[in-house]
């Protein structure tokens, strides 16, 4: 197998914003192409890059721009959208909330899970009354997915939301979605269940006298946005969204005369908050009235969800209020330099400025990102979510609604879904032990596993993997030298980009 980039880096300390950006990243090692020692000389004297290090470099930007850009939390799970337009999920799926493709009750993810058909992504949102998802596409078009009800019984399917064009940032409440528009106004439209679960959507409706907004939140009953001269203005979906109505007909929007200077402003069932240009958060009471909420820091983003705040300071620090998901108040330690906060009902997460995901809280369904070490399934240092991996087989992209999973000496790939792609059959028997061995048939070879062995048998050839086979979420998996070994097969595993590449050696 080779192994692209896995092993030696360089940790340099970098001081100031700018050292953070990803030109100082292509600076930094630009620079350190100067005093590489595999650099070679040209004939004026000067350093050139070996084409090595210049797949170094590409590989290195590369991997930053693979970062995620934006993450939301909800009631045991949580989805981020990648710079790269996919958007990952992971965390409790017992009723199918993820949202996966078909009928996938199974209880959690062990990973982030990518979801299929969903490409050139700019801005998502889950919908937390409605439990669905929206995602927006850079063609300004909407789409939606996730449960259909709370049986649990199937889900929703990717679906466009018809009519919905030019968007460039979505909200939805309980039986309805707002969407803000590029040319700066709003829309919205209802959502309605047949008896079967199936969604269908009313026709997108202006609402009359807002222009000009750059955020739009949802509350209820009240929706809010807020336009670009900082002022705050909200309105009322008058349509009963679950009786059959076609359109939606909002109430007239009224400016909040109270806020000014307003940045964004969070609605959720704690209440209602906004941020202004100064950094400092406001609590809105019904009645319009604000009152200073912890003046004493400066802010970036404010998140609520279910009684529960988190609030980023324009220092990258983190800090928790109300329900939090560990019991404690005050600042969240073990984050810096974070970007993005989304506050779930259990748990928290957040992006850091290399885009890397952090989760803390709740983590009985891996929603914070990765295993729990404690018997409580609490997690109160944040912890570093584990990454999202991307497979190819072929040169085509595994669609699975299973992780591949980097864990101790090896990656595991879910085997009967690349069995699928790569044409292998697979199949299982009980020995006279009672254990299942399974066995996978390829071309002119063959190879026999069973879970929790580390001894494979290829032939007559019995060989030892790093890590025996698992089960996870009731998905087989097995290690990759379990493919390259027994099977012949080319795996290329690349830590920086979180790819995992599966050929065969005679296609190549």
């Amino acid at each position: 197998m080779k192994m692209l980039n896995t092993t030696t880096t360089r940790k340099t300390k970098k001081r100031g914003k700018a050292w953070r950006s990803l030109l100082a990243l292509t600076l930094l090692l630009a620079i350190a192409w100067t005093g590489g020692p595999h650099s070679t000389v040209a004939a004026n004297g000067k350093l050139v890059p070996t084409l090595a290090q210049e797949k170094e470099q590409e590989q290195a930007v590369e991997a930053v721009a693979k970062g995620f850009t934006q993450i939301e939390a909800a009631h045991n799970y949580t989805i981020a959208l990648r710079s790269d337009g996919t958007v990952w999920a992971w965390g409790r799926n017992l009723l199918g909330e993820l949202g996966l493709e078909g009928n996938t009750g199974f209880r959690n993810t062990v990973a982030p899970v990518r979801y299929a058909g969903l490409s050139d992504i700019v801005y998502i949102h889950i919908n937390k009354s409605d439990q669905n998802y929206l995602a927006v596409k850079a063609d300004g078009s909407v789409w939606i997915w996730g449960l259909n009800d709370s049986s649990g019984t199937n889900t929703n399917g990717l679906r466009q939301v018809a009519g919905a064009a030019g968007v460039a940032k979505v909200a939805g409440g309980y039986g309805y979605d707002i969407a803000l528009l590029k040319n700066g106004t709003v829309a919205t439209w209802t959502k309605q269940q047949d008896d079967t679960g199936k969604l269908s959507f009313g026709k997108p409706a202006a609402v009359k006298g807002l222009n000009q907004v750059v955020q739009v939140a949802y509350g209820y009953p009240k929706a809010y946005a807020v336009k670009k001269d900082g002022t705050v203005w909200s309105w009322q979906p008058v349509a009963a969204p679950r009786d059959g109505a076609e359109t939606i007909k909002p109430t007239a929007p009224a400016k909040i005369s109270s806020l000014s200077g307003i940045t964004s402003i969070v609605a959720y069932s704690g209440g209602v908050m906004a941020l202004d240009t100064k950094g400092k958060a406001w609590s809105i009471a019904e009645n319009g009235k604000k009152q200073a909420l912890y003046p004493i820091l400066t802010l970036k983003e404010i998140s609520g969800s279910a009684g529960s705040l988190l609030l980023l300071t324009t220092d990258g620090e983190v800090f928790a209020y109300g329900y939090t998901a560990t019991g404690k108040q005050g600042k969240v330690r073990g984050l810096t330099r974070i970007k993005h906060i989304a506050a779930g009902e259990e748990h928290g997460v957040a992006i850091d400025e290399d885009g890397k995901a952090w989760g803390w809280g709740h983590n009985k369904f891996y929603e914070a990102g990765g295993p729990s070490v404690r018997s409580d399934g609490m997690v109160y240092t944040p912890m570093l979510a584990r990454p999202a991996v991307d497979t190819f087989i072929n040169g085509q992209w595994l669609s699975s609604i299973y992780p591949t999973l980097p864990q101790g000496e090896t990656v595991y790939v879910p085997i009967k879904d690349a069995a699928k792609v790569l044409g292998m059959t697979m199949n299982a028997v009980l020995n006279n032990e009672g254990f299942r061995i399974y066995t996978l048939k390829y071309k002119e070879r063959s190879v026999a596993f069973r879970v929790g062995d580390k001894q494979a048998k290829s032939g007559n050839t019995t060989f030892e993997l790093p890590e025996p086979p698992i089960v996870y979420t009731g998905a087989t998996a097995v290690p990759y030298q379990l493919l390259e070994q027994g099977l012949g097969l080319s795996v290329q595993w690349n830590e920086k980009l979180s790819q995992l590449t599966i050929s065969d050696q005679s296609n190549e």
